[in-house]
């Protein structure tokens, strides 16, 4: 077993391969929010400078979001980005 970290609290390998972040949950929270806010994908697309195929493979968690886009999103759509990765049973709180 190999260990990482210096301090108290050190993880395994096996336990830092597991940290990942639920990007189908993410997408869902993305969804929920812009509909709240009545705006397509499209239109949060065109915010984003991205496309709206893009913002539909990211809600239908087909592909990941990069930290960036989690954070325009994020400020368009008025929640912290917490609200959007909290949740995950890998977030720490």
């Amino acid at each position: 077993m190999e260990w990482i970290g210096g301090g108290v609290s050190m993880l395994t390998t096996a336990e830092i391969e597991q940290c990942s972040l639920d990007t189908a949950l993410i997408g869902k929270r993305i969804e929920k929010a812009r509909k709240e806010k009545r705006q397509t994908q499209k239109y949060l697309a065109g915010l984003c400078d991205c496309t709206p195929t893009h913002i539909c493979n990211i809600e239908n968690g087909k592909i990941g979001i990069s930290l960036e886009l989690l954070f325009k999103i994020s400020v368009i759509l008025e929640k912290s980005m917490d609200y959007f990765v909290m949740d995950n049973p890998n977030a720490n709180t």
